[in-house]
Formats: C-alpha cells, sequence, structure tokens
C-alpha cells in the first residue's frame, strides 16, 4: 500500500489532481479493527478541463507513466489494486443550489 500511497502522493505535488482522499476499508481501519480488502478506495479532487469537465484522462496518463495500469474500473499500483472515485462534490453543490432555486 506505501507504494500506492507515494504515487498518488507524487501525482498531487504534480497538480494532475487537486487532492484525494482515502475511503472504504483502509479509511475505516482508522476508527474500526481492521477487515481484509481487495482494493484502496481514493476519492479524485479532479482539475477540471478547459471545457469546466472532470476528465480522468491526464490522471490515468500520469499513473501509466509511473507504473501503473487500468484494469476495469481500477488503477493497479504496485500490488494494489486503487479504485477511484472522481468526487462530484462540485456537481452536488450546483445541483442543491439549483433545486433550492427553483423547487
Amino acid at each position: 500500500m506505501r507504494e500506492g500511497l507515494k504515487v498518488l502522493l507524487q501525482v498531487r505535488e504534480e497538480g494532475v489532481l487537486a487532492d484525494f482522499a482515502i475511503g472504504g476499508a483502509i479509511a475505516a481501519s482508522f476508527y474500526t479493527p481492521a477487515v481484509a480488502t481487495e482494493d484502496l478506495d481514493m476519492f479524485a479532487f479532479l482539475r477540471p478541463s478547459a471545457s469546466g469537465l472532470l476528465v480522468l484522462t491526464p490522471l490515468y496518463e500520469r499513473l501509466h507513466q509511473l507504473g501503473g495500469r487500468i484494469e476495469s474500473e481500477h488503477a493497479v499500483i504496485g500490488r494494489w489494486t486503487v479504485q477511484i472515485l472522481p468526487n462530484a462534490f462540485a456537481l452536488t453543490q450546483r445541483w442543491e443550489i439549483y433545486v433550492k432555486r427553483y423547487a
């Protein structure tokens, strides 16, 4: 897991990710007894593209350059599979504003 976290920290430092947060069983293990897990759940705070869309391509390309590979919905970094979950907070926040305004 350490190798995967180092790569994620590097990608954040390079600016490919605005930030990230660890979720799932790994995050829960700080508060509960550890459980077995098959992947690392990572919430990706992406920088919007010029068109305003949240695009995973720059992140996937950089992970590939650093020795990772994409398999289905996971990025494999070292021995860990990382499920990348784009943070849709900004979209959710805009929807809440819309609903409050027009509901």
